[in-house]
């Protein structure tokens, strides 16, 4: 809960997953070649709320804002942005919180599985990629 997360938790929240994703677009949007793509793995934490993952949820929503921002920015460059909203994936991160406990996660997808979605995802050109499309 928020009245349990640290200052120092949330802080590293926002600076990996929102100011993170801003200096990437930043550096991109200066060095990617027209007809290129930006791509970033936003989650579906970017379009949910969970109790217990507030601030990540939020540092996610941050970095999904500023995607889409990028992409109408971009797009004068011909250069490409795609958000990659996956479903809960097994990869262990649910097994890492930063502070307390992860909320139990129902079985997620197989990462081979996100991989050859977004694979085909850049390939045909989508511009965005929310966890429905999975």
């Amino acid at each position: 809960s928020f009245s349990e997360l640290s200052d120092a938790v949330a802080q590293e929240l926002l600076a990996v997953n929102a100011l993170g994703t801003i200096n990437v677009i930043a550096l991109a949007s200066t060095n990617i070649n027209p007809e290129g793509f930006l791509a970033s793995f936003t989650g579906v934490a970017a379009d949910m709320t969970v109790m217990g993952m507030g601030a990540y949820c939020a540092s996610k929503a941050a970095a999904k804002a500023a995607m889409a921002v990028a992409a109408r920015e971009l797009r004068s460059k011909k250069i490409r942005v795609l958000d990659i909203r996956a479903p809960h994936t097994e990869t262990g991160l649910v097994t890492r919180a930063l502070e307390g406990t992860a909320p139990k996660m129902p079985e997620g997808l197989q990462p081979q599985v996100v991989i050859d979605r977004v694979i085909e995802a850049i390939a045909t050109g989508e511009k965005d990629l929310p966890a429905e499309a999975f």
